[in-house]
């Protein structure tokens, strides 16, 4: 059976990683406009790549079998570690899914909610007034501490480390994701040398939150949990599962959380109706 795919650019694969480099955004947004809801690409590591954007497409595509459609290769494990969701496939996905679940059950995240609405009190305190201002900046500052608090379980020095390492972090690794991953070691200036430096620095930090976890009957967050929790053998995950699973959370959580949070305030800057009512409430 012979399969048509959609047409799409045909420029080399280096112009078009360029392009996807320097232009995510809005290159995808005008190849929809050229090609239609779904196109190809060809680009560094994927090679050959599907793109869909037809709501109904991507709904059959996340309710697809893992048997039929299986999560792309490479993919963000190898930014995100071996260890975390975004690389295991088949029964090593399961059994981390199996593992990660309990703590983001309704009466967990319960849990949760005074550490996100402490964050976003705290940030909103310096919301200026009478003028216009960025309102991203903030919502990104809520998620990261939230997710340190609520996820990471991080206090003191450790939150702070992380708060000033993990954007860095994240970003160059976003970077990086299309291009290939040079094998040995790299100089501290190129953007593989200063990731795996901000990676070991990552490690290191996890090391000592794993160490100083004290009594995790006491704690709520996703870390202690994560400690707690056993494979159906009866082993423990590792430190290095512990820590990439962690980052991918964050990688997942955090900007995509931030940027719906920015849209929910300039839809309500828009419609002010809808808000007096709940802000006379919340009085």
């Amino acid at each position: 059976m012979t399969t048509k795919l959609p047409p799409g650019p045909t420029t080399p694969r280096f112009v078009q990683a360029i392009f996807a480099l320097t232009q995510p955004s809005r290159g995808m947004h005008r190849m929809r406009e050229r090609y239609g809801d779904s196109f190809m690409v060809n680009v560094p590591v994927f090679g050959h790549a599907l793109v869909i954007s037809d709501p109904a497409e991507i709904k059959q595509l996340f309710q697809t079998s893992t048997d039929i459609a299986e999560n792309v290769e490479p993919n963000l494990g190898r930014i995100l570690g071996p260890g975390s969701m975004f690389a295991l496939k088949g029964e090593a996905h399961r059994a981390q899914r199996k593992l990660l679940v309990p703590p983001f059950h309704g009466r967990k995240l319960a849990a949760f909610e005074q550490i996100i609405e402490d964050e976003t009190v705290r940030e909103m305190r310096s919301w200026p007034e009478g003028r216009p201002f960025p309102v991203m900046p903030s919502t990104m500052r809520i998620t990261l501490n939230a997710i340190l608090r609520a996820v990471f379980g991080a206090e003191g020095a450790e939150f702070d480390e992380l708060r000033d390492l993990l954007p860095e972090m994240v970003t160059v690794g976003s970077r990086i994701v299309l291009l290939p991953i040079p094998r040995g070691r790299m100089p501290r200036w190129t953007p593989w040398g200063r990731f795996r430096a901000m990676r070991r620095q990552y490690d290191a930090v996890i090391n000592r939150l794993i160490d100083k976890a004290g009594d995790l009957d006491e704690r709520n967050d996703v870390l202690a949990m994560m400690l707690q929790s056993r494979y159906d053998d009866g082993s423990a995950m590792t430190r290095g599962e512990i820590a990439d699973q962690l980052l991918a959370l964050l990688a997942a959580g955090h900007e995509t959380t931030a940027t719906t949070l920015a849209w929910v305030v300039e839809r309500l800057r828009r419609h002010p109706k809808v808000l007096r009512p709940r802000a006379r409430t919340s009085w």
